[in-house]
């Protein structure tokens, strides 16, 4: 009967706890039912425990669903956090990367930046132990100059007078170019105070019969004539009353020593330091009238620009052969006289050709070294030819002159270690050719139309004259086309303290309506500096153009511009390609005579004057 009791106690409480009545209802199938209980009561709570059941099987029916739709969810945010985890992984990865490359490029901008100051450090050096070393020969050669004059004046000789210079002839004076370490001068400051304005002395050589001066003579210190001294320099003594005491100052690489001299132009050109220079009175005579006087509080102070390299002492030249058109000389052409010179020369071979024009196309092959060519002057000897790319020529094999309607022409194709000296060169397109090697030119006038100056060489036209002319019609003008292909070669288009005007014929014609430029880039690696020179309102503002069809590369070219002046020199309207560049001086000495052809080497044996630096 407990048990029964238990039972039905247990089944009240069914109600409240769905576990324990499921489990209680298993419990009592496994058990006897109480004999008390009819069939329609078993049957009642038969029922009563299957609609439970029913109940308890939908709610965990539920629960499923719910926990699949749980599950579901967690899959989804476990595929979600692999797809975070994966991008984070990745950005992890570009971010080191990224904090990599900074780090390179700030270690590598950092040991840039630290070499450079290095190098700035090292030049500063070296140009502070140039300066000093410059001030201290300057200092002794002005000790030694003031001792000089110290020793005059203990000899009762004094320095003549200097005067006006526009009034100097080529027989009174003669000026030496200054020169310091290494040969080089810019510039030269003179001045000079006059204590007496009377002018009684007579110029060196004159006949001085009732004078009581006696002449004597600078060289060698005895009284005789002009005629019996080989040299003929000369100072005269002065009373003490009328002396002129001149000071003489320098510039940074140099000083100025005068010489008074009766000499004529072939005698040996000695200053009283020795320094020798191979040009002519009338050549300096020249540089001092184009100087610059200023007179300030009764002293006259004399500046002398832009003085020439003092090359060795030139030995007389010696001429060869004489070609000549009126048949007074060895040959009557040019190309008779480089047959008739020796194959491979170790001297120079001096041909002289005479005033004239000869119609010739004249070629120096490869076995006839050391040839020099002299003329009688620009527009007196004249070589002239009519080969032009119309005729079914190669360019390289026209040289010379031709018309402008004839296309491509050359007038001078030059190669290996070449130079040329108050040479005049006149065509239209393809003047010049500048085909290899190092080049200089001098004092040269050069004139053309499309890519006048051309070429592969390592060249510098300095003190040259450059002219476009007027082109076919619907044509512009470009001075230089730079063949440069490779970047590791050295050559480039250098023009140096040049003038850039139009000709006549384009100022008459069309100076306002043809644009002419500095350059275009013929390959991809041109290189073309202008600096220090004078440029003409002949030039467009861009100063640069395109090759046709944009065909060239322009990012690899380089094209630069220093200290230019002139009307057509502002930098402003140029051109805004990357590869256009304004340098700055230390960049410019790299195009200088002494750095990009080594002028040094090779040019003093040569006689021709030329500026190893900037001016």
């Amino acid at each position: 009967m407990a048990e029964a009791s238990n039972k039905t106690q247990g089944e009240s409480d069914h109600a409240q706890e769905n576990s324990s009545l499921v489990e209680q209802s298993a419990g009592a199938k496994s058990k006897v039912l109480p004999k008390f209980m009819g069939p329609s009561r078993l049957r009642e709570e038969l029922g009563s425990i299957e609609m439970r059941l029913d109940k308890v099987e939908d709610q965990l029916t539920r629960e499923e669903a719910r926990m699949d739709k749980i599950e579901n969810h967690l899959i989804k945010g476990d595929d979600r956090f692999k797809e975070l985890e994966s991008r984070l992984s990745e950005l992890g990865e570009g971010l080191e990367e990224t904090r990599g490359e900074l780090q390179a490029a700030l270690k590598e901008t950092r040991d840039k930046l630290v070499n450079e100051n290095e190098a700035l450090k090292i030049a500063h050096a070296e140009e502070l132990s140039t300066m000093r070393e410059d001030n201290r020969v300057l200092k002794e050669m002005v000790e030694r100059l003031e001792e000089e004059m110290k020793e005059m004046r203990g000899r009762n000789g004094v320095a003549q007078e200097i005067g006006d210079p526009r009034e100097w002839d080529q027989s009174s004076l003669y000026t030496l170019n200054p020169y310091g370490k290494g040969g080089e001068t810019q510039a030269v400051h003179i001045q000079w105070r006059r204590k007496r304005k009377e002018k009684t002395f007579h110029r060196p050589g004159e006949d001085r019969r009732g004078s009581r001066h006696v002449l004597k003579c600078f060289r060698c210190k005895g009284p005789h004539k002009k005629k019996d001294c080989s040299k003929r320099q000369w100072f005269w003594p002065r009373e003490k009353s009328r002396t002129t005491y001149s000071t003489i100052g320098a510039s940074k690489h140099g000083v100025l020593a005068l010489l008074f001299t009766g000499f004529h132009e072939a005698a040996d050109l000695t200053s009283l330091f020795d320094f020798r220079h191979p040009r002519s009175t009338s050549q300096a005579t020249q540089d001092l009238q184009a100087a610059s006087i200023y007179k300030s509080n009764g002293i006259c102070s004399l500046t002398v620009k832009n003085i020439d390299h003092a090359c060795p002492r030139a030995a007389k030249t010696v001429i060869d052969l004489i070609v000549s058109k009126d048949g007074t000389g060895n040959y009557s052409k040019i190309m008779d006289a480089i047959a008739a010179a020796p194959k491979f020369s170790a001297r120079k071979y001096n041909i002289k050709i005479c005033k004239g024009i000869y119609y010739e196309n004249v070629i120096v092959e490869e076995h006839k070294t050391n040839i020099t060519f002299i003329g009688d002057g620009i527009d007196k000897t004249i070589i002239s030819g009519n080969r032009s790319c119309d005729g079914g020529l190669n360019t390289s094999d026209t040289a010379t002159l031709a018309g402008p309607a004839n296309l491509q022409a050359i007038a001078l194709r030059s190669s290996v270690q070449s130079a040329f000296y108050q040479c005049k060169f006149s065509g239209y397109q393809d003047t010049l050719c500048t085909e290899q090697d190092k080049q200089f030119y001098r004092e040269c006038k050069i004139y053309g139309t499309i890519d006048f100056i051309f070429g592969d060489a390592s060249v510098i036209l300095q003190n040259c004259g450059i002219y476009p002319r007027l082109p076919l019609k619907g044509q512009s003008n470009t001075i230089t086309a730079q063949g440069r292909s490779n970047p590791n070669e050295t050559s480039g288009i250098v023009i140096h303290n040049c003038t850039i005007r139009a000709a006549d014929d384009l100022k008459k014609n069309g100076s306002s309506t043809v644009k002419s430029y500095l350059g275009r880039p013929w390959f991809d690696y041109s290189r073309t500096i202008v600096m220090q020179s004078f440029i003409d309102n002949v030039i467009d503002p861009k100063g640069w153009t395109e090759w046709e069809n944009n065909s060239t590369n322009l990012a690899n070219i380089f094209y630069a511009e220093y200290q230019n002046r002139g009307p057509g020199a502002s930098t402003r309207g140029r051109v805004k390609w990357t590869s256009y560049r304004r340098i700055n001086r230390t960049q410019a000495t790299n195009f200088t005579v002494r750095n990009f052809i080594s002028g040094y080497e090779w040019l003093p044996s040569l006689g021709i004057p030329f500026f190893p630096d900037l001016v």
